[in-house]
């Protein structure tokens, strides 16, 4: 009973205002780590919320110009959805004819517009020099450091003129249809419209009684023309 009168008894300083601000900056010291772990875990959620709001629009954005697709501006190429999922294109196809060198045109076009994956893709080399081309694509999310692809048949090569020991050595019209007599070296070959040459990777475009039009891959045209007009007509 002593022991608990004397702590009632017992007095305390009264609490300076140094002491009370010296206590403060110890209560906000140890409370201060744990708001700045909450604060920061909360703007870290605030920017990834930003940054799927953003790529969503994104995606939005990028769905409507592949529904669209008033990039393409080709008459002989057309685009169509295959897949969608949520209001977003999930997967893209073209498919027409055209020359390489306006598939490469359209490839480069398709590309600064939309983030897609190439799938599946056939390609088939018509006799007028042209390649009808079916592409399936998946649609990825909108990148701007995505690596250029090419999805071309064939590499695009210019040429400037016609491979030397080619020759037209000789034409002729039957029943209406001309051919011509092609020399390479010292192989030789009979050729109409259309048809292709694998040596030189072109296709016969015109024969005349005269001369030979070919076509390249990228649609250059080259003439061959007789050279002692050696004709044949029946």
């Amino acid at each position: 009973m002593w022991t608990l009168s004397f702590l009632r008894s017992k007095s305390y300083p009264p609490l300076s205002r140094t002491l009370f601000l010296l206590l403060l900056i110890l209560q906000a010291g140890c409370w201060y780590p744990l708001l700045q772990t909450l604060y920061r875990e909360s703007h870290d959620d605030q920017r990834q919320q930003v940054r799927l709001e953003k790529q969503r629009l994104d995606r939005m954005r990028q769905s409507e110009k592949l529904a669209q697709a008033r990039f393409l501006q080709h008459d002989g190429i057309a685009a169509r959805i295959v897949k969608a999922k949520e209001g977003q294109i999930t997967q893209w196809a073209i498919r027409g004819e055209a020359l390489l060198t306006q598939w490469q045109a359209l490839q480069e076009v398709i590309q600064e517009n939309a983030a897609l994956g190439l799938t599946a893709v056939v390609w088939s080399a018509k006799m007028n020099g042209r390649w009808h081309g079916d592409l399936v694509f998946n649609v990825l999310a909108p990148n701007p450091q995505r690596a250029y692809q090419d999805w071309l048949p064939v590499r695009l090569q210019a040429i400037s003129k016609l491979p030397h020991h080619w020759e037209l050595v000789s034409t002729m019209t039957f029943e209406g249809e001309a051919s011509a007599l092609l020399s390479h070296k010292s192989s030789k070959r009979w050729v109409s419209k259309g048809a292709w040459l694998p040596r030189l990777g072109m296709t016969v475009e015109q024969v005349l009684l005269e001369s030979v039009t070919l076509v390249s891959m990228s649609g250059d045209t080259f003439a061959l023309n007789l050279r002692h007009q050696n004709r044949v007509k029946e």
